[in-house]
């Protein structure tokens, strides 16, 4: 079975996105699924020969659920349009593909921090923002994700108890500290995708090792 039977699934779900025909094409969901978790177990093999913290870890430990949260999000499709791995079992420092018919991606670093690990990741830039500017300017990592996302919900100003003159003061008024790119369909179809998840990995691995230093972790 090819992995383009995914892609197949996933479009013909976006496209009819009920429980009715989730019912209706259940043995395709559970195919295409299969086909995920054999993939997610190659890369997670990859990733443990870097990263000790994903001995315990396991295939479908990794594999989100395809159904949305809609007791929160009531305004979202019953079922997500996308397969993910996410193989952290922690918060911060992470890394996540995700796998969708329009738009797939590779990510790292840490998504809405809460207020101690932002307050705790302000503390690492202010003793050690060099290391993490070094890091940030790496060519590996430049090439492969070219910078930290935006983030629009950044301070206009310095946080609290940060001059506004402090070297850092643009890493400071960070709340988000995650990079991204795109892949393509033809990229995740091919026998090089491994070793697209694993580079991508590695160059982004300093980030997060920084950010688990900061929060503790």
């Amino acid at each position: 079975m090819s992995k383009r039977q995914i892609y197949d699934f996933l479009r013909d779900l976006t496209e009819n996105n009920s429980k009715d025909w989730m019912d209706a094409h259940r043995e395709r969901y559970e195919a295409a699924k299969q086909l995920w978790v054999e993939e997610c177990d190659h890369l997670l093999a990859r990733l443990k020969k870097h990263d000790a913290r994903y001995e315990p870890v396991t295939a479908k430990d990794t594999i989100e659920r395809i159904n949305n949260n809609l007791m929160y999000h009531a305004e979202r499709p019953t079922y997500k349009s996308h397969f993910g791995f996410a193989p952290n079992q922690q918060k911060g420092g992470g890394f996540y593909v995700s796998l969708s018919p329009t738009y797939s991606f590779i990510a790292g670093g840490y998504h809405n921090p809460d207020s101690k690990d932002l307050k705790a990741i302000r503390a690492a830039i202010d003793e050690r923002g060099e290391e993490l500017l070094k890091i940030l300017k790496a060519k590996r990592f430049k090439k492969v994700y070219g910078g930290l996302e935006e983030d629009p919900s950044q301070l206009k100003t310095s946080p609290r108890g940060y001059d506004v003159d402090h070297s850092h003061i643009e890493l400071l008024r960070r709340k988000q500290f995650t990079a991204s790119h795109r892949i393509s369909q033809n990229e995740v179809l091919s026998d090089e995708f491994p070793d697209i998840i694993e580079q991508s990995f590695l160059a982004i691995k300093p980030l997060n090792d920084f950010l688990l230093a900061a929060v503790g972790r």
